[in-house]
């Protein structure tokens, strides 16, 4: 199988904020979707929960092929042989929905850019907001990376808007009103020292350059893009930028 490594596993398991306190069963479908999604092997068995306890200095539950057979028997695993497994396809759909992970299976250990190639083990399980995910993958995997953005643009917007109330305003407007510096109807984060001022401004700031510069028809840059590790990166700005709106109080 391809090597496992402690970075990948640490990448993977950081939107999990309870994975450390998970009963071992759970660890174990945790990694089993790691194994057969992110590191794109054929087969689970054993030696790779092992592997992967090892790499987080876990220590080994007493009975690690019991679970796996609990696991078959519960067809959380479905059992191609003795002690071989896959993951069932509903377990995969609901961990990629849970969490947001978004494996680019296609292109992305292909692409070439002007910039150079996207990185492999960054991009098999770049962690985008999970709307992004859905409005953007087709049309990334697709080729069609302006549309892509755009459509994830849309997406930052609507939320700003329904998050808010505010659905009269356009263009630039929704993110300077609701974010404003003087009276905010949503603060990206609470308190009154200059650092929070500082942080809220700087994110009002963002969101406004999202709608000035990337939504802006006008843009020749992205109407004419074709860098898909460009596109990748957009993304994971309005990612980003789509969380802390949704993080953000009223």
């Amino acid at each position: 199988m391809p090597d496992i490594t402690r970075n990948d596993l640490r990448a993977f398991i950081s939107p999990m904020s309870d994975f450390y306190q998970n009963d071992p069963k759970s660890q174990c479908v945790a990694f089993s979707y790691f194994i057969q999604e992110i590191k794109q092997d054929p087969v689970i068995d054993l030696s790779d929960m092992i592997s992967c306890y090892a790499n987080l200095d876990l220590p080994l539950p007493d009975d690690v092929s019991g679970i796996l057979s609990k696991l078959a028997v519960d067809n959380i695993l479905l059992e191609r042989e003795p002690g071989i497994y896959r993951l069932s396809a509903i377990v995969c759909d609901k961990i990629q929905k849970e969490y947001g992970y978004v494996p680019i299976d296609s292109p992305s250990s292909d692409i070439d850019s002007s910039s150079g190639n996207v990185n492999e083990d960054l991009s098999k399980f770049l962690i985008l907001h999970r709307k992004i995910s859905d409005a953007s993958r087709k049309l990334f995997l697709n080729g069609h990376y302006s549309q892509a953005i755009f459509e994830g643009v849309k997406v930052l917007e609507l939320e700003i808007k329904s998050k808010s109330g505010v659905q009269d305003k356009i263009g630039v407007d929704p993110a300077n009103h609701v974010f404003s510096e003087t009276n905010p109807i949503l603060k990206i984060v609470e308190g009154t020292n200059i650092e929070h001022v500082d942080e809220r401004e700087g994110f009002r700031f963002l969101l406004m350059g999202v709608f000035r510069g990337i939504k802006n028809p006008q843009s020749h840059s992205m109407q004419e893009l074709t860098d898909p590790t460009k596109a990748l990166e957009y993304l994971a700005f309005l990612s980003i930028l789509l969380k802390r709106v949704h993080e953000s109080k009223k």
